[in-house]
């Protein structure tokens, strides 16, 4: 994979937030989002695709509010990639991204700061930049011979909802 979002398809595509099971509203500026529950669909469909085990996260609270979330998703042999944005039909563009969920086979990480995680694994984490364009924060980390990444726009508390977030994907094991 060139970039983590390259390779996303539009897989399933939500009509409303309340469409979406596991994505909840908590008010004009926030959402709380049961991950494996509002990736169901597309764990589903993607599952069978790749030999890379699923680690997701159990759950994030997010500062943009999911009102009409679109989820998309593809896998191969050797990877997957999962995908919410802030609205349906975004195709990967950075305005309404929100987070990704990416596994690969590998052992290279990109990020900058190393950090630990759960069951003592090395990670490394990227805040939020902006250049060009704004990048989200990200988190990565190489468990079983795969490559783990976290990718996040508008969450709280950044560096340590990160490491949270990894560290509940590591020892959920694969879903």
């Amino acid at each position: 994979m060139n970039t983590p979002r390259a390779l996303l398809i539009t897989a399933v595509t939500a009509s409303s937030a309340f469409a979406v099971p596991g994505i909840t509203a908590m008010g004009p500026t926030k959402s709380t989002v049961n991950v494996p529950k509002a990736l169901a669909t597309v764990i589903a469909a993607n599952r069978p695709k790749t030999q890379v085990p699923i680690r997701l996260p159990n759950r994030f609270v997010n500062d943009i509010a999911l009102t009409d979330p679109g989820i998309t998703g593809e896998a191969t042999t050797t990877s997957y990639g999962f995908e919410i944005d802030a609205a349906p039909d975004c195709g990967g563009a950075n305005a309404c991204f929100v987070a990704l969920f990416e596994g690969r086979k590998g052992s290279k990480i990109l990020a900058k700061v190393n950090v630990t995680l759960a069951r003592g694994i090395r990670g490394r984490y990227d805040a939020f930049t902006c250049g060009a364009s704004c990048g989200p924060n990200s988190i990565s980390w190489v468990q079983t011979g795969f490559v783990y990444t976290v990718q996040m726009k508008g969450i709280a508390g950044k560096r340590a909802s990160m490491i949270a977030m990894a560290n509940q994907a590591i020892t959920a094991g694969p879903r």
